[in-house]
């Protein structure tokens, strides 16, 4: 009999692998095991592990103090059939056990994500989304300022943007770190800044489509349709990094997270929506002649559109 031993964590993660082979394999505390755990919850001599022949191999529990567990099954009480790849839990300690002979999952290949993220995270590209992201930010601080220039509230306003994606970063950073045992603090924070950036350019292009639209309810949509799949494939790109999800797991969790920060990100705006306002709602969004798409209407072509409107409201008040 020869088996791979796996110690894993609560995630499923692999901390420590073993191969063994005999007849008679003991697991426990106790030095004298041929296989020792150090968790105090299992007992010096808490199982065994035995070839039957052709029957099989089965796992006994030595009578330990918190036993084995397995699953649905709860406590395992005495001799169960091992199963290969089945996780079993001695005390606290989470353990794997596969025959040699245990099919693995297929290898993954290295696809251009992972190539983009690299660029992304090295020294050159981390630096260029940075004085990008920089620029950026100066440009719009600058573009909505109206009175007098102060450069100091513009530069308070990019290191706080650079602020953000640190502290996002470092989130992602130490999530991986607990998870994968690595970081990729760069390339987490490039992933962020190039986020702000993409959605800086989103939410340009939600004024551009509200100044040739001028329907609200379109350009909302159009904004929220682009908000969510960024954010969403910001989310998948950061999990890839920090965890051991596989792609369909990660999208579920990303769209999850993204639909909900999305939904209270845009409460309040639904809120005011709803209360009474004193004054008709218009469209504000001003761009240069040249963002526009759309056809505009002259005077005579408005006075003629809007005569209907003007006959419903006009009662012969003398007054």
């Amino acid at each position: 009999m020869e088996v791979i031993f796996e110690v894993v964590n609560r995630a499923g993660r692999t901390l420590e692998r073993y191969r063994r082979s005999g007849e008679r394999l003991t697991i426990g505390r106790a030095f004298d095991n041929d296989i020792t755990l150090c968790d105090e919850t299992v007992s010096p001599h808490h199982a065994v592990l035995e070839s039957r022949g052709e029957t099989g191999i089965v796992l006994t529990d030595l009578n330990s103090l918190n036993g084995i567990h397995s699953g649905s099954m709860g406590r395992v009480k005495g001799v169960i059939d091992f199963v290969s790849g089945h996780e079993y839990s001695l005390g606290r300690a989470q353990v794997r056990i596969y025959k040699l002979d245990h099919p693995v999952a297929e290898t993954m290949r290295i696809g251009g994500t992972d190539g983009i993220i690299n660029s992304l995270g090295s020294s050159q590209g981390l630096s260029a989304i940075i004085c990008l992201a920089a620029v950026v930010a100066v440009g719009e601080q600058w573009l909505n300022t109206y009175a007098r220039v102060v450069w100091q509230e513009i530069a308070i306003g990019v290191f706080s943007v650079i602020a953000v994606g640190l502290l996002f970063a470092a989130f992602w950073a130490i999530l991986g770190r607990v998870i994968k045992h690595e970081g990729r603090f760069q390339s987490q924070f490039a992933l962020v800044m190039a986020y702000l950036l993409l959605q800086s350019a989103i939410v340009w292009l939600y004024e551009v489509v509200l100044f040739n639209s001028l329907n609200r309810l379109l350009s909302a949509t159009f904004f929220l349709t682009l908000s969510f799949a960024l954010l969403s494939c910001l989310l998948w790109l950061s999990l890839s990094l920090a965890t051991h999800l596989i792609s369909s797991q990660r999208w579920k969790y990303s769209t999850s997270i993204a639909a909900v920060m999305l939904s209270i990100s845009i409460y309040p705006e639904i809120l005011q929506q709803t209360e009474f306002a004193d004054s008709p709602e218009y469209i504000k969004e001003v761009k240069s002649p040249t963002l526009r798409f759309t056809d505009g209407a002259t005077v005579d072509q408005f006075l003629e559109r809007s005569s209907k409107l003007y006959k419903e409201t006009n009662h012969n008040d003398s007054r």
